[in-house]
């Protein structure tokens, strides 16, 4: 897998992706979800795991996208700017048994 910047980045965050090793950042993910076994948000993750909130949620797709976490529902919650929004929670896909419906519940 690769990291990726995106074309109006400065070249210092190219460099960064290029560096980056994705597949501990993903690995990070895959641990806080087992370790907690409740939905989380890439920002619940990040806070527990103690890394920037930017780090973690590039890393919802692929891993969502692998098969390796499914998101069980989009809840209202704090974002990292402080705001209400709907956040996707994910859980680790064996431990949602195979349930994928995505349950959005309104602000």
């Amino acid at each position: 897998m690769n990291a990726y910047a995106r074309s109006t980045d400065p070249q210092s965050s190219h460099d960064a992706a290029a560096n980056i090793n994705v597949t501990y950042l993903q690995q990070v993910v895959i641990d806080c979800l087992a370790a907690h076994q409740t939905p989380m948000t890439s920002l619940s993750i990040a806070a527990a795991v103690g890394i920037p909130v930017w780090s973690i949620s590039p890393r919802m797709r692929p891993l969502e996208n692998a098969g390796k976490i499914v998101c069980v529902g989009s809840l209202p919650a704090l974002n990292s700017s402080g705001k209400i929004r709907n956040l996707r929670h994910y859980v680790l896909t064996e431990v949602a048994g195979g349930h994928t419906e995505v349950t959005e519940v309104s602000s």
